[in-house]
């Protein structure tokens, strides 16, 4: 059977099975089991041809195609039938969310540079210590409408959205695995940029007013793409990199309502406030279905070097010691910031000697 013949076949499994779906909720509780029957029997079927095509075109259907469909489609026809299995289906859908999401995808083999502004506290210092990049839930952001799919998986604003309900359990529960981390970056070049380590703002809101650090990485495809060239990872992970998007001023594309039956993904986990801008945000996006807790921590090998550390013009001199002192490496590069006394509201970035 030709790829063609083999994608009509799937496309016609599918919509039967979203057919008998749609036909169970309509129907009252002695006649709906018949039809989520028969949605079962089809999304299996489904799953079947899938398996025969060994080079399915995936990227043919993104973002809106079957392969994103069927495992969500399968979740809900689950979620009537046996919720483990269902969840199952959900996590699977996750994965494909994030490779629909992605940026980045033909980075370079120098990698990318990142940055990050951190107090010098306890976690900071583990994260140096033991060479890692900790990642947190969406719900410990400190924008409460960051990310966008808090407000919108709220089961009772799910529950008003969504007329059929069934699958909000299992559902709910897929979402529970992202972890993020944001950094700062140069957007367009994704090189370098000395502009970011003397943005004041970001040094008074995410470096304990001037005390903390900023780090600066390198980050390459072994960290970024983890598991992304395969469907189903091995150890249930996924990492990918995105740029923030935060929206247009004042236009009708920039009003996002809630209220709906589905969410879009970029909006979902990527989406601001335009007064947000000035942090010239990029997001780490990890999902991991072996982690429930709130932070997790990723080693940052050769895939994801430290190359520099600013310390703040308000940073003490024990605290530098110790961040020294962690980081244990003369490959990297040690800086300070001052104030520029010819341009008061400017840094100056000067060797830390």
């Amino acid at each position: 059977m030709c790829e063609t013949d083999q994608e009509k076949e799937l496309k016609e499994l599918i919509e039967k099975a979203q057919a008998h779906l749609t036909s169970s909720i309509s129907l009252n509780e002695s006649k709906c089991g018949h039809e989520v029957k028969e949605a079962k029997a089809c999304i299996d079927s489904a799953f079947e041809k899938l398996n025969q095509c060994s080079n399915f075109p995936w990227d043919k259907y993104s973002p809106c195609g079957c392969d994103k469909n069927i495992y969500g489609l399968a979740g809900e026809i689950y979620a009537r039938i046996d919720e483990p299995t269902a969840i199952e289906f959900y996590e699977k859908y996750q994965y494909r969310i994030l490779l629909e999401i992605m940026d980045f995808e033909k980075i370079r083999e120098k990698g990318v540079i990142v940055y990050s502004f951190r107090s010098c506290n306890k976690f900071t210092i583990k994260d140096l210590i033991e060479r890692t990049i900790s990642l947190g839930r969406p719900k410990c952001m400190n924008d409460p409408f960051d990310s966008l799919l808090l407000w919108w998986g709220d089961r009772n604003n799910l529950e008003k959205a969504i007329d059929d309900n069934q699958h909000i359990d299992a559902m709910m529960k897929s979402y529970q695995y992202y972890r993020i981390r944001s950094f700062c970056a140069n957007t367009d070049t994704m090189n370098a940029d000395d502009s970011i380590p003397r943005n004041i703002l970001m040094w008074s809101h995410y470096a304990d007013s001037h005390k903390g650090i900023c780090i600066r990485y390198r980050l390459k495809n072994d960290f970024i793409y983890t598991n992304c060239k395969g469907f189903i990872p091995d150890n249930h992970s996924h990492i990918i990199l995105k740029k923030i998007d935060y929206g247009n001023d004042c236009s009708e594309n920039d009003i996002i309502n809630l209220e709906e039956k589905s969410i879009d993904a970029n909006i979902a986990f990527t989406r601001k406030y335009r007064t947000w801008s000035y942090e010239r945000e990029v997001r780490l996006i990890s999902y991991n279905t072996k982690n429930e807790d709130d932070y997790i921590s990723i080693p940052n090998d050769n895939s994801a070097n430290i190359e520099a550390i600013y310390f703040g013009c308000k940073c003490t001199d024990e605290d530098k010691a110790l961040v020294i002192k962690c980081i244990g490496d003369t490959n990297v590069q040690f800086y300070k910031m001052q104030p520029d006394f010819h341009n008061i509201y400017n840094l100056k970035i000067a060797p830390n000697d």
